[in-house]
């Protein structure tokens, strides 16, 4: 007791000589309110403070006494004007070298202005404040007195935010920017393995954007950023599972956010492209729910993506989904046939022999879609194609679709290669031959003249071109292998041309095929439903060339889509 009374006569003294010294520590109450941990160093996180170890000077420690004094004395100097209160708490409390303990006391005095209805007394306090609070990037928030037993909490400074959030979309950018130049390099590659090189390199650069200081601390891709990404690193053949779950994540959290906000469109195209980008809705329930659930909200019509999702079943195969791969699909130039890589058709061939499944030769799959279809639906399928870049597609959507080799070989290879090391090689039957939408060659007048010899140039000339993929010889190629194992298989050519479809049957009738026109691969073609034709169309037309319309011509693939 009689330290304590020494200790207060200590600090009334002081007072009365005008030297008012500051208390080092609060009321044992107060100080538990504020700082549950009293050896927890300053915040800066905008958690609230933490505080130095307390220390008690000789003169005294803080109390409800000399915030009084203190809070007296200012509101004397205030009476005569703001510059006299201003330049008093200068003198004993410098702005410049302010201290945690400081800090508190004034905060305290400020408190009891506040209640008091003294609010220009208030604001010279915070001001007096401010350049502490500056130097560590907080802000002082007033709050109600009836939301929290103190007037006021601490957060990051606005300028500490905006460059905190500026700095994160600067990660994100520079992602995006390394995705695309991934993609742009993929095109032009010429092996599968630079291909899975590069994405490799682009998967690693990504992830050190989006673990960095700044992307943790504020959203790096906002908005429809992540599935944009993630669809540029699908197309670059990037395979890393756990990056696509992290993208996945990130474009669910931002679907939640700006539910009910963004554009019907915006929201659209979020969902197809992840669904472009590989994500299935089995594999990805609670993003693709969200995704309904914010399309609903915005009075989405109803359409047979929307079908889809309510079923469950929207993914890659969806129609939506494919036009952003077909619209990537059409930016790109025709390959060259590559090198035959007689080890890799071979090595996918003994691994499809494991399996008891028949087998399906896609020829030119491109992106592989109907081939990641097929071996989900239990066929055993070989892809191949020209492009290293399609076929590096295809390889990481079968990685992370979790599609055994011994149901689908993918190989960067010639068809008719691939047709004469099934054959000569592969031990089970083969159900069918698949011709996909193969590069058509020049739009000719009749005179043989190229209408459009600027823009068809890189086409191949005729359907006898021997760089023309569906020719005489691979045409024969695929009627031996089917002849040979198993005998009953079929060849499908599918094509969105109609003058190349009609070339194609009467090039295959030619060598001995038949088509099937009793109606039992599905419904058939029976009339013109085109609203627009093109040019090579009216052309086609106007030559008097054959229609593909009435038997044997199918209104859709009699193939599982999925």
């Amino acid at each position: 007791m009689a330290s304590c009374a020494r200790r207060r006569r200590i600090s009334e003294i002081a007072v009365a000589c005008g030297w008012l010294a500051w208390p080092s520590c609060w009321t044992h109450r107060a100080w538990h309110q504020l700082h549950p941990n009293p050896q927890q160093k300053l915040r800066c996180d905008g958690r609230g403070l933490g505080s130095a170890p307390c220390m008690l000077h000789a003169y005294g420690s803080w109390s409800q006494e000399s915030s009084e004094d203190v809070l007296k004395a200012l509101q004397r100097a205030l009476q005569e004007d703001t510059a006299s209160a201003t330049s008093m708490l200068q003198r004993q409390f410098p702005k410049e070298t302010l201290e945690d303990d400081q800090f508190r006391f004034l905060m305290q005095i400020r408190e009891r202005t506040k209640e008091d209805k003294e609010f220009e007394l208030a604001g010279v306090l915070l001001d007096h404040a401010n350049p502490y609070l500056e130097i560590r990037g907080l802000f002082l928030e007033d709050i109600r007195s009836d939301d929290s037993k103190k007037s006021y909490r601490l957060v990051k400074h606005p300028k500490v935010v905006a460059a905190e959030k500026a700095a994160a979309l600067a990660e994100g950018t520079q992602a995006r920017r390394i995705a695309r130049a991934a993609l742009q390099k993929s095109v032009l590659a010429e092996s599968v393995a630079a291909v899975s090189e590069l994405s490799a390199a682009a998967s690693s650069a990504v992830w050190q954007r989006l673990r960095s200081e700044a992307a943790s601390k504020w959203p790096a891709l906002p908005g429809r950023q992540a599935a944009d990404l993630a669809i540029v690193l699908a197309l670059a053949g990037c395979a890393d599972q756990s990056l696509f779950d992290e993208l996945g994540s990130i474009t669910k959290k931002e679907i939640d956010r700006v539910a009910g906000k963004s554009a019907l469109i915006t929201m659209q195209q979020i969902v197809e492209k992840c669904a472009a980008a590989g994500y299935r809705q089995c594999d990805y329930p609670q993003l693709f729910h969200a995704g309904l659930s914010a399309l609903q909200r915005l009075n989405c019509p109803n359409s047979s993506g929307l079908t889809d999702l309510k079923k469950g079943v929207y993914s890659l195969h969806s129609e939506r989904p494919l036009r952003w791969l077909f619209r990537h699909a059409t930016r790109q130039g025709r390959k060259s046939i590559p090198p035959v890589e007689a080890a890799d058709l071979s090595e996918s061939v003994k691994e499809l022999n494991s399996g008891t499944q028949s087998l399906v030769v896609d020829l030119g799959c491109g992106f592989g879609v109907s081939s990641l279809g097929l071996a989900v639906s239990g066929f055993g399928v070989l892809a191949v194609d020209a492009s290293a870049h399609c076929v590096g597609f295809a390889r990481s959507m079968a990685k992370r679709w979790r599609l055994s080799p011994r149901k689908l070989g993918i190989v960067h290879a010639d068809a008719e290669q691939a047709l004469l090391t099934v054959t000569k090689e592969y031990l089970g039957d083969v159900s069918w031959v698949l011709i996909n939408f193969p590069t058509p060659f020049a739009n000719l007048e009749s005179n043989g003249t190229d209408a459009f010899s600027s823009g068809n140039s890189h086409l191949p000339r005729s359907i006898s071109s021997d760089d023309f993929m569906a020719n005489k010889r691979m045409i024969r190629a695929a009627r031996d292998c089917l002849l040979k194992r198993g005998g009953s298989g079929m060849l499908l050519v599918q094509s969105n041309v109609e003058d190349l479809a009609v070339s194609l049957r009467d090039l295959a009738e030619a060598d001995g095929w038949e088509a099937v026109v009793d109606g039992s691969l599905g419904p058939e073609v029976s009339k013109d439903h085109a609203s627009w034709r093109s040019r090579r169309q009216q052309q086609h037309e106007l030559r008097g060339g054959g229609r593909a319309l009435g038997p044997g011509w199918l209104a859709s693939s009699p193939l599982p889509r999925q």
